[in-house]
């Protein structure tokens, strides 16, 4: 009887103890998970956001000074920085897409954008590598110029499926790489 006894408590320890370390790992797991998918929705944001000019200078088409264009320049590296890896050969052009062109804020400006309902379809987890795949709408809101002097407003939303490569980098991850397509029938 006593060995039984022995036995059921020596077996519900093991049990216990293998139950905390899959906890204690999985938690880990979790952790980057969820700083890979925060990162996903950050950076395909930044795409929609990024060329947004501060106050008034987004609500209309006078010229954008030389000392705004360069903070908004600034502003954009840094916070490109901050989601793509420096290994990454997308950050030198993500950087050099969404920077200010003084001739391009004449034609639009950019007044609102963001991400709506991102859901992921898988995260994977390699050590300091990871991958994602989530579908997420976008949407922007811009005004565009006309040469008669009026102006159009336009709120396109797109749905699309996003592959992502992470590197882990000074203990955060960071994009390397992604690819976006259009989901059917959501083209621009």
């Amino acid at each position: 009887m006593k060995k039984k006894i022995l036995l059921t408590i020596s077996l519900l320890l093991i049990i216990l103890i293998v139950y905390a370390l899959v906890g204690f790992l999985n938690n880990g797991i979790g952790k980057d998970a969820q700083e890979i998918r925060q990162t996903a929705i950050k950076c395909i944001e930044l795409n929609q956001t990024l060329s947004i000019l501060p106050g008034d200078l987004s609500k209309s088409n006078k010229a954008v000074p030389d000392n705004e264009i360069s903070k908004q320049n600034e502003k954009i590296k840094n916070e490109l920085t901050k989601v793509y890896g420096s290994s990454s050969q997308l950050l030198a052009l993500r950087i050099d897409q969404m920077s200010i062109n003084s001739q391009e804020t004449q034609r639009s400006r950019v007044v609102g954008g963001g991400v709506k309902s991102p859901r992921f379809l898988s995260v994977k987890i390699n050590e300091t590598t990871a991958a994602a795949i989530v579908n997420a709408t976008t949407w922007s809101k811009f005004t565009e110029y006309l040469e008669d002097g009026t102006s159009k407003t336009f709120s396109p939303e797109n749905r699309a499926k996003y592959k992502i490569d992470f590197v882990k980098e000074d203990g955060a991850w960071k994009v390397y790489y992604i690819n976006m397509k259009f989901l059917p029938g959501q083209e621009p």
